[in-house]
């Protein structure tokens, strides 16, 4: 269950109240049986579906050649807070799995934090055994390798940031160490100790004994990222996406359908896009089509 239960909407951080309000909090009515059944029904499908792709690696022969990440794009608030869903910056949110088997390595846990963009050139040292290759553009983040071989050089920092539904601002977040920084722009930053507050009930923004810290992680934030000029361009591009709804008559099919019924099987478009269109940037009425 929970660890930290609901708070009233009108005590919710900026961006927090932004995205319950999306994600339909105010019209749900969730009870602990709901949880639980939320809790075991994703953890059985998940376990279903990892067992099957393991099932046939080892059905194959090649499991002594295959590495195997498991991981995910985002964690889920799973009634933390009275949220659902992703989005958030809060641990429950930002957390994601992240479980890399490499044949003949040694079992180890590590705490650092990373990010998902460290896969792409972790994978590709692994592909290269150990050159790591020359990439044809410049490869954010570092490969994980170096962790493994207990390399302390490594920079605990990382860096989230979203624009999406759900959200009329840009929203940023960075943490390094134990100290997390939430920036949402126009509203109060919230900070943390990670160490301290896990749970993150405390914000330390406005404590003086903290300014220090909160001033490196936002001059961080900011550094070549622009919010005023991400949310113009945020809003750009709405009214271009407007527009080409306008053209098309209707709600354009981004989602890519593997096989038949997927349609109905997956929600991706309208039934669940549609209904978050007035929750995002400040609303922009379509542009009339001249037919």
């Amino acid at each position: 269950m929970p660890a930290v239960p609901a708070f009233d909407p009108e005590d919710m951080d900026t961006m927090s109240r932004w995205l319950y309000h999306a994600h339909g909090g105010d019209l749900h009515a969730v009870t602990a049986d709901h949880v639980r059944h939320a809790y075991y029904g994703m953890c059985s499908y998940i376990d279903d579906k990892v067992g099957r792709i393991l099932e046939t690696v080892e059905q194959l022969g090649i499991r002594d050649e295959t590495v195997i990440v498991f991981t995910s794009d985002h964690g889920e608030m799973l009634g933390e807070r009275g949220m659902w869903f992703k989005q958030s910056f809060h641990e429950w949110s930002v957390r994601v799995p992240l479980i890399v088997s490499i044949p003949g390595s040694r079992p180890s846990r590590i705490d650092n934090p990373v990010s998902l963009v460290d896969l792409l050139p972790t994978l590709m040292e692994i592909a290269t055994d150990g050159k790591g290759g020359t990439p044809v553009s410049p490869v954010d983040g570092h490969s994980l390798l170096h962790l493994l071989d207990g390399n302390a050089g490594w920079e605990n920092r990382v860096i989230s940031e979203y624009t999406g539904e759900g959200v009329v601002a840009p929203c940023r977040m960075v943490r390094r160490d134990n100290f997390k920084l939430i920036y949402t722009h126009g509203h109060p930053d919230l900070l943390y100790n990670l160490d301290s507050d896990p749970l993150e009930l405390v914000n330390l923004a406005e404590e003086p004994e903290h300014q220090h810290v909160r001033n490196r992680l936002k001059s961080e934030i900011l550094d070549g990222w622009n919010p005023e000029r991400i949310g113009t361009r945020c809003i750009q591009s709405q009214k271009e996406r407007l527009f080409i709804q306008e053209v098309t008559q209707g709600d354009p099919d981004y989602a890519y359908l593997y096989r038949s019924g997927d349609r109905n099987r997956y929600i991706r478009n309208a039934s669940a896009v549609g209904t978050k269109a007035r929750a995002r940037y400040p609303l922009v009425e379509p542009t009339p089509f001249l037919r």
